[in-house]
């Protein structure tokens, strides 16, 4: 429920940020900017399903984060980092991992 969630949210952001940069720049479309996040969406999906079904990192990210009791105890430089950005989804906000996947895709990026 919670990727259901996260998808719909992705997804408003997305109307509000294509439609503002229509306005802003010269864009060849507004439906070439959908087909760009499409495929973008498309790609994610494919690499969250392969990465939860093989021995992934993300994984081990997932798991570390959300049985963290203390974000601070995250802090740190290269792989630690990691588990410090994704805590707050994890265990504060109680995502599943195909939520803090979405949300890591980088699906507001166009």
């Amino acid at each position: 429920m919670d990727a259901i969630l996260v998808t719909i949210l992705i997804l408003f952001i997305n109307t509000f940020l294509i439609r503002v940069f229509m306005q802003k720049y010269q864009a060849l479309s507004q439906s070439y900017l959908w087909l760009l996040f499409a495929v973008h969406a498309i790609l994610c999906t494919v690499y969250t399903l392969y990465a939860a079904a093989t021995a992934s990192d993300s994984v081990q990210y997932f798991n570390i984060s959300s049985s963290t009791k203390n974000w601070f105890s995250l802090w740190g430089t290269s792989t630690t980092f990691i588990y410090f950005l994704s805590w707050p989804f994890t265990y504060l906000f109680n995502l599943g991992y195909l939520a803090t996947m979405i949300i890591f895709s980088g699906s507001l990026r166009i």
